[in-house]
């Protein structure tokens, strides 16, 4: 029999510019929760085997690299201790990557305007995406990102 393989994803929000996990925003104490609850539901069964938890400091592509990398750092950080509290994960199975925009989230806020058709919804949302993709391609880690377009971008989405 062939193993199979499953990711699950949680996730919390984080206040504007902070580090600090709030459980009384938005529904961060509701994910939490979730999270918790599912990871016990796992390992209990003794048929599965938990190989990787992935911590992911997310920021909006604003702000310089220098500064959003140590915000994402902070919020890896905070969540980490938060879920740590509730539940014993070996260090072998942990990883955290600092160096996320969630450009599908930023597109998917992208909605119509009164003054606007679902054909310019879909084209922003499409270059929201497209942006992401090239920033990615182009820019990689690299602290030269053209701060000009991508603060035009984030201003279309």
């Amino acid at each position: 029999m062939q193993a199979q393989e499953a990711r699950t994803e949680f996730s919390v929000e984080f206040r504007v510019g902070s580090m600090k996990y709030d459980p009384k925003f938005g529904s961060n104490a509701k994910k939490l929760a979730e999270l918790v609850r599912f990871f016990r539901k796992i390992s209990s069964d003794s048929s599965l085997i938990i190989k990787e938890v992935a911590f992911y400091g997310a920021t909006s592509p604003e702000g310089s690299y220098q500064i959003n990398r140590r915000l994402a750092r902070g919020r890896i950080n905070a969540l980490e201790n938060e879920v740590r509290r509730r539940i014993a994960l070996p260090d072998s199975i942990i990883t955290r990557h600092d160096d996320y925009i969630p450009w599908e989230w930023l597109a998917s806020l992208t909605i119509p305007s009164a003054s606007s058709s679902t054909a310019t919804t879909d084209l922003l949302t499409a270059e929201c995406r497209n942006f992401g993709s090239w920033m990615e391609a182009e820019c990689g880690n690299n602290s030269t990102r053209d701060s000009s377009r991508r603060c035009a971008m984030l201003a279309l989405c």
